[in-house]
């Protein structure tokens, strides 16, 4: 019931029930020292927790139920199995660490169960691909998790309510959120407010979900998120903007956005963020990247190795057709960067080798010029050789006044500056 082999983010624990069935003094030194030695039962698969439990000394609970995981591949929740989760978390005094990948109908025989405070709770990782999943409860955890340093919900509604049980979390990932699971920015701002410590942020909507609210005419007043060095998001423009306009992060440093594709963009809070977040630096960029895929475009700033560890930037549209992504991008970079510079980007790549076949028949677009304009700086540019028709050397010198060399892939060609 103890190992490490799914991952668990504790030191590695070795099989102490075998030793313990060695002898009576055996038995007596492992009992004798659970603390020190990392003593836990791990609930999982076939394990007859409700059965067995009782034979054990009341180690911390590792209860893992996880469908995506291990070498053969997805495995489904038995009744048996699901009947020995409950068992395992009715002693929410014992439970340290929970990951389960859960049916609707498991979630919310899950949920009843779950109504009162986890003290030793440290890790709490739920995940569901059902469309109708219910929202978990208010009461979820009994309103008080306050050991709670990880927590990631995959697929699952919650209320943001539930952020104040665990005040000590260090890593929140909100991801594939659904429609039904809307949470509006001024209440997502409201969860985070007292989230002091947290280092790591992800918001992830399954779908673009328009904001739902008409336009605030008060003053906005910000929180701070004092201690978050990484924040994800995907969604749509409109919510970031929301988002972003209520929240300081000093010292932010990996940012990295996911938009929707939709018709236009309009983020002057992105850019206000973005020149307000001295920690991310981009003034300090030397290295930019422009991708262009079959699904996506992005671009990505401060992307060789070195810079990647000190932090980055990086922002991707999901639209398929070129002339789309071009146009989307130049959009983006236009207001992202108003206020925040790139005139340490002395190198710039364009990037087409992940274009599906058919592409030229939409890659006309008037927008390159506009694309690379915010650009000033660079003097080594770097074109993927199927777009030679469309960033030629004429508009890349016109553009780049300071270029001093272009590259067709591996063919460099001398510009004048």
């Amino acid at each position: 019931m103890d190992h490490n082999a799914h991952g668990f983010p504790f030191p590695p624990i070795f099989e102490w029930r075998k030793l313990v069935h060695v002898c009576q003094r055996w038995r007596h030194i492992v009992f004798a020292s659970p603390i020190r030695l990392g003593l836990q039962l791990l609930c999982t698969y076939g394990t007859p927790v409700r059965k067995n439990l009782g034979h054990w000394p009341p180690f911390p609970l590792v209860i893992d139920y996880c469908t995506y995981w291990g070498a053969d591949g997805g495995k489904s929740l038995a009744l048996s199995d699901e009947d020995d989760v409950i068992a395992a978390l009715e002693h929410p005094g014992r439970v340290r660490y929970v990951r389960i990948s859960v049916t609707g109908s498991m979630l919310g025989r899950m949920a009843a169960a779950v109504q009162e405070p986890f003290p030793m709770l440290t890790h709490l990782w739920l995940s569901s691909e059902d469309e109708n999943v219910p929202a978990l409860p208010g009461e979820f955890l009994g309103g008080s998790a306050p050991s709670l340093r990880v927590a990631h919900l995959a697929g699952i509604p919650f209320p943001p309510m539930l952020l104040s049980s665990a005040l000590g979390l260090v890593d929140l990932r909100l991801l594939d959120i659904p429609h039904d699971g809307y949470i509006s920015p001024e209440a997502m701002v409201a969860g985070l407010a007292a989230l002091t410590g947290l280092r790591t942020l992800f918001i992830g909507f399954n779908s673009p979900t328009p904001l739902s609210r008409s336009r605030r005419s008060d003053p906005i007043t910000r929180i701070g998120l004092p201690s978050l060095a990484t924040f994800n998001f995907r969604g749509v423009s409109e919510y970031l903007e929301d988002l972003v306009a209520q929240i300081d992060t000093p010292l932010l440093k990996n940012f990295t956005i996911m938009y929707f594709n939709q018709l236009a963009f309009q983020i002057p809070q992105l850019s206000q963020f973005i020149s307000r977040t001295e920690s991310l630096d981009l003034s300090r960029s030397k290295h930019a990247r422009v991708g262009f895929g079959g699904r996506n475009v992005y671009v990505r700033l401060g992307c060789d190795q070195a810079e990647q560890l000190e932090g980055h930037f990086t922002l991707q549209i999901s639209c398929q057709r070129l002339e789309w992504q071009v146009s989307h991008m130049a959009q983006v970079l236009g207001q992202c960067f108003a206020n925040a510079t790139l005139s340490s980007v002395d190198d710039l790549s364009i990037d087409a080798r992940d274009l599906q076949p058919g592409w030229e028949e939409d890659a006309d677009s008037t927008e390159w010029p506009g694309l690379l304009r915010p650009f000033t700086a660079v003097e080594t540019l770097h074109v993927s050789k199927k777009l030679g028709g469309h960033v030629t050397e004429e508009m890349a010198a016109e553009i780049l006044t300071v270029l001093q060399s272009l590259c067709f892939e591996d063919e460099p060609t001398g510009v004048d500056p």
